[in-house]
Parts: structure tokens; C-alpha cells; sequence
């Protein structure tokens, strides 16, 4: 346990497993994907305690629904999205390999369960303290919203970083000798960024769209997390409407 928490801080603190291939190399992927487990079902035993002790009886079972489903959540995502992102960014030159670019996805998500775990005590006092429904649920929302934003920026930055090494660590190109070459100016980066690299990063910025989608209707399909006091327990709900309909009505009755 103390080497995977080891792994998580090293993460949290210095990025080094994003400076280059051979570094996200050394990132073993199985210690985590427990991590990811784990520090998600923490955040949903907290999500879970509303049900508890916000009716007479506690529901009990909603604590073990959402240490489930939470990092079901997290794990279901990135598996859906990750054949996509590997497969585009191949055909548009990336030299990331399937694992590394697997390792790099595992490390981003265990950034964003750590910040959405820190967020278990706040959400578990709010449990205690308020009976208020709907400003349960969107409390959640934000904090998951919170933590996605996290993780999207560290992503952002580590491909970026990769990419970098990726062109730095290329052999250089043989210029003729015919004319000398360009005298960088002030201010201008010391490499040219090709085509493809620009085309990467625009089918990276869709992927992370994509990524946000999938996971908003991951949530959905899951629901519910918090469990609304006048119901009854079920692991799952019915299919209807979608999640962002489903804020938006929230929002209306917490303000109405």
C-alpha cells in the first residue's frame, strides 16, 4: 500500500512520469488501476451516506451501490474512449505506443480520483447537515466537474510534454548547405511544430470532449448516486431524458 500511495503522490507533486516514454514506462499500470478503484469507492461510500441519514431508516445498501459505481464510472469511461484516442492519434503520427499511451490515461484518471476523493469529508459533512435533494445532487455534480477539470488540465500538460520529448528525441532533419540556416528570433519556439503534430492536437481536443460526453452519460446510465429520499432502493433506473436535462431540472427546483 505505501509503494501505490508512493506512485499517486509522486503524480500529484512532480509530473516526472510525464517528461518523456521511457519515464511513463516506469509507471506500473496495475498498482493504478487499484488506486483508481479504491480512492473511488472511498468517494462513494461518502456519496452514499445522504441515504443514510436522510431518512428515517438508513439505506445502507446506496453506501455499497456507490462504491461500485463510482469507480465503475471511471473505469468503464476510459476503456470505452480509449481505442479511440490511440487509434487517431497513430494514424496521425503520435509515436506513443499502446501501453504508454494506456499508462498515461490510468495516471491522468488516478489524479482525478485523488481530487474527487479529497472531496469525500466535505460531501459526507453536507450529508449530515442538510436534507435539501437537489442540492445534494448538484453538489456532487460540481465536485466531479471539479476534479474532471483537474485531471483534463494534467492530461492537457502531459501530452503536451510528451509530444515535446517525442520531437526533441527525433533525429534532425539534414538541411542543405546551399543557404544557412534560420536565426531563431526572440520569443519563437527553438523547434517547428509540423502539421501532424498540430493535427494531433486538434484530435486530442475532440477526444476530451468526447471523454466529457461519454463520462456525463456513463454517470446516467449508473444513476442513481444519490438517492432521493422519498424513493426506494434500486441499483439502477430506467432509461429517460439525459444527464444534462436532468441538471438543468435539478438547478430549476433548488432555486424554485
Amino acid at each position: 500500500m505505501k509503494e501505490l500511495w508512493r506512485q499517486v503522490d509522486g503524480l500529484l507533486r512532480g509530473r516526472e512520469a510525464f517528461s518523456s516514454e521511457e519515464a511513463l514506462g516506469k509507471v506500473q499500470a496495475k498498482h493504478l488501476l487499484v488506486m483508481v478503484l479504491l480512492l473511488a469507492a472511498v468517494y462513494g461510500l461518502f456519496m452514499g451516506l445522504y441515504a443514510v441519514f436522510s431518512r428515517e431508516v438508513g439505506e445502507y445498501r446506496q453506501m455499497a451501490s456507490c462504491a461500485f459505481k463510482v469507480p465503475a464510472l471511471y473505469v468503464l469511461t476510459l476503456f470505452i474512449c480509449y481505442p479511440s484516442l490511440y487509434v487517431f492519434s497513430t494514424l496521425l503520427g503520435s509515436r506513443l505506443s499502446f501501453w504508454s499511451t494506456l499508462r498515461l490515461l490510468l495516471a491522468v484518471t488516478t489524479i482525478t480520483v485523488t481530487v474527487l476523493a479529497s472531496f469525500g469529508p466535505i460531501v459526507g459533512f453536507f450529508a449530515l447537515s442538510t436534507e435539501s435533494y437537489p442540492f445534494m445532487k448538484l453538489l456532487n455534480v460540481a465536485f466531479f466537474t471539479a476534479a474532471g477539470f483537474l485531471g483534463v488540465g494534467a492530461l492537457v500538460k502531459a501530452w503536451k510534454s510528451l509530444v515535446k520529448a517525442q520531437e526533441q528525441s527525433a533525429p534532425p532533419v539534414m538541411q542543405s548547405t546551399a543557404a544557412p540556416p534560420p536565426i531563431p528570433q526572440p520569443g519563437m519556439q527553438p523547434y517547428a511544430v509540423d502539421d501532424s503534430t498540430r493535427q494531433i492536437n486538434k484530435v486530442f481536443r475532440l477526444w476530451i470532449v468526447i471523454y466529457a460526453l461519454v463520462g456525463c452519460q456513463m454517470a446516467w446510465v449508473l444513476r442513481p448516486f444519490v438517492l432521493d429520499p422519498g424513493s426506494e432502493f434500486a441499483w439502477f433506473r430506467a432509461r429517460h431524458a439525459n444527464f444534462f436535462v436532468d441538471v438543468w431540472h435539478t438547478i430549476w427546483k433548488l432555486l424554485s
